[in-house]
């Protein structure tokens, strides 16, 4: 049987990362069209902030200094949070329970409090993960030493792992002491249906949802696809609107909110 890691670290050797960026886009941007994703609504307030790799495309006008943003999944690249935040000077949660992430995050966050005090309130670093459920859970690591990101379903069947406190979207709210969330952004290794799905149980919509459908890189098994077509009929069933569509990041927007501005 072919082994797709061995042929993808051999390419990495021989082919020039941008050739490989680029190729990985455009098949990825293939695997959206296959799953039936497009963009509903064009958009002139579509700002990307991030880098390539962090970053999402937003709808800028929706968001505010008011907003209320939650990014589950920081890794060791927190340039949308930190973006969001200077570009709307709203609260902006940050959830991750890895310590290697928790201790860059700290770092980052206090190199932006120490020229802006006002950020210390704003940037708020949460070491747990976001789960279906309060409980423990397994973090496994990813193949690759050399990366951050662990996965609650071992995306890449490894055996090491740490152990981390999970919450659900209800003690989120309920800790972070709001009602409403105007900007939800996932990008948490595959436990992302398992979390959008708690979200909706729990009846906590966000105006508009930043997500990576990291299944169209790292296939878990056989039901890949079919996880990725519940996942989007149940933002279709809420009535979110996709108004960007890039790679394997998604942003949408609830069709009242999006209809307003």
């Amino acid at each position: 049987m072919l082994d797709k890691s061995k042929v993808r670290s051999s390419l990495k050797r021989v082919v020039p990362s941008g050739i490989m960026s680029t190729a990985r886009a455009a098949l990825d941007n293939k695997r959206l069209t296959a799953l039936g994703i497009r963009v509903e609504q064009q958009r002139q307030d579509m700002q990307y902030i991030g880098t390539q790799y962090g970053g999402y495309d937003v709808p800028s006008s929706i968001l505010g200094s008011d907003s209320i943003i939650c990014c589950l999944g920081a890794g060791e690249d927190i340039s949308f949070e930190l973006g969001a935040y200077k570009e709307f000077g709203c609260l902006v949660a940050l959830y991750d329970p890895t310590p290697r992430s928790i201790a860059y995050c700290k770092s980052e966050i206090e190199r932006v409090v120490s020229n802006d005090h006002g950020a210390k309130e704003k940037l708020r670093l949460f070491e747990y993960g976001v789960w279906s459920e309060d409980t423990t859970m397994k973090f496994y690591s990813p193949a690759d030493a050399a990366h951050v990101s662990h996965s609650i379903l071992n995306m890449q069947h490894t055996t090491d792992y740490f152990e981390a406190e999970c919450k659900t979207p209800a003690s989120l709210i309920v800790e972070l002491g709001v009602s409403k969330i105007s900007l939800l952004k996932l990008n948490i290794e595959g436990a992302e249906y398992a979390v959008m799905d708690a979200f909706n149980a729990a009846e906590i919509l966000p105006d508009v949802v930043c997500i990576t459908l990291d299944e169209l890189h790292h296939e878990i098994d056989d039901g890949a696809q079919d996880r990725m077509e519940h996942l989007l009929q149940s933002f279709k069933s809420n009535d979110y609107l996709v108004v960007s569509a890039k790679s394997t990041k998604l942003t949408l927007v609830q069709r009242t909110v999006a209809m307003q501005v």
